[in-house]
């Protein structure tokens, strides 16, 4: 199982995979303006031949004018990643779990979040 732990800094979310069987990642999200997941999917997309699930963990976190825009990144990027393991358990021969659909509620509550700021949920 990697492990990955994700935090969220001033203006970006880090994440970091570790496990014994792959080089340890870093990978820094902006989070100032628009989200670009397309280093995540770019290195989840890596992993797939690897065969392992996510085990994924975010550290607490608490910045009251910005808690609301959190939760939607944190929902999103859990969603991506539980994505990954069906993906995983899909190679494996697993039955997945299902995720729940809830892009077209994610697009909406980002128009809505951080007035002038717009949050890309693709």
């Amino acid at each position: 199982m990697i492990i990955t732990k994700s935090k969220f800094d001033k203006d970006k979310l880090t994440m970091t995979f570790t496990e014994a069987t792959i080089e340890q990642k870093t990978i820094a999200i902006s989070i100032m303006d628009d989200v670009d997941y397309k280093e995540l999917i770019d290195y989840l997309v890596q992993l797939i031949p690897v065969e392992k699930e996510l085990k994924f963990e975010f550290e607490e976190y608490n910045i009251p004018d910005k808690n609301e825009k959190l939760n939607l990144i944190k929902e999103t990027t859990t969603e991506i990643l539980e994505h990954f393991n069906n993906s995983v358990k899909t190679l494996k021969g697993v039955e997945s779990t299902p995720v729940e659909e809830s892009n077209i509620k994610n697009k909406e509550q980002a128009n809505s979040v951080g007035g002038d700021e717009a949050i890309s949920v693709e």
